[in-house]
C-alpha cells in the first residue's frame, strides 16, 4: 500500500496539467461552497507554495446536498500544492505510519501530530524544508462516510482501531493475491492456497 508513491505519481501528473494540484486521499468531496472558499483563499495568496485544506469526516453523506452545511473540519487535513512547489511526499513512510504527516512536519505545519510519539521502527523525519512556513489554509473538504460507523466516531483510541482495520485489510488483500497465484500465504498462515489442498 504505497500511498505516498501514488500521491507523488498524482502530483507529478498534475504538475504537467495545472497550476494547482490536489493529490488528496480517497473519498474526499467538495461542496460548491467549500470549493468556492478554497479557490478564494488560493487566488487571494497565490504566492504561497502550499495550502492546507481542513477535512470533515462525515456520518451522513446526504447532508452535503444542503448548500448551508458547514461541518467542523478538524480531521487530518489534505494538502494542495502549487505546481512549482519543491516538496513531495516521502516514499520511505509507508501506509499507516503517518505518510502525509511527515510532510506536515517537514513544512512546519502545526497540529496534534506534533505531540505524537514515534516508535523505534518508524522512519526518521526529514529536516525542515527550505519552504517551511510557505503555506496557508484554504476552504474545507468532506471525507465521505465509509459505511463503517464504529470507525468513524471521534473517541479515545479510535486511531488505533482504524489502524488495526487498515492492517487487517492489507493482510487480507495480500493473502488473497497469494491465493490467486496459488501460493501459500506468509501473510495469513491459516489460509491455504488451492494448490496446497
Amino acid at each position: 500500500m504505497h500511498n505516498n508513491g501514488a500521491r507523488n505519481a498524482a502530483l507529478a501528473d498534475g504538475r504537467g496539467r495545472a497550476k494547482w494540484v490536489l493529490p488528496f486521499d480517497g473519498n474526499c468531496f467538495f461542496t460548491a461552497t467549500a470549493w468556492s472558499q478554497l479557490t478564494a483563499a488560493v487566488t487571494t495568496r497565490p504566492w504561497l507554495s502550499y495550502f492546507i485544506v481542513p477535512m470533515a469526516r462525515l456520518f451522513d453523506n446526504a447532508r452535503l446536498a444542503d448548500p448551508t452545511f458547514s461541518p467542523p473540519a478538524n480531521e487530518e487535513p489534505q494538502i494542495l500544492f502549487r505546481r512549482d512547489a519543491a516538496e513531495s511526499f516521502n516514499p520511505a513512510f509507508p501506509y499507516g505510519r503517518r505518510p502525509k504527516v511527515e510532510l506536515f512536519w517537514r513544512l512546519g505545519i502545526p497540529g496534534p501530530w506534533d505531540k505524537w510519539t514515534e516508535e523505534s521502527w518508524d522512519q526518521p523525519r526529514r529536516p525542515l524544508s527550505p519552504e517551511a512556513g510557505q503555506f496557508g489554509t484554504a476552504g474545507w473538504v468532506a471525507r465521505l462516510f465509509s459505511g463503517v460507523p464504529h470507525l468513524e466516531v471521534k473517541a479515545r483510541g479510535i486511531l488505533g482501531k482504524r489502524g488495526m482495520a487498515r492492517q487487517e485489510a492489507i493482510l487480507t488483500l495480500l493473502a488473497n493475491l497469494d491465493q490467486t497465484l496459488g501460493l501459500p500465504s506468509p501473510h495469513n498462515p491459516y489460509r491455504r492456497s488451492p494448490a496446497s489442498k
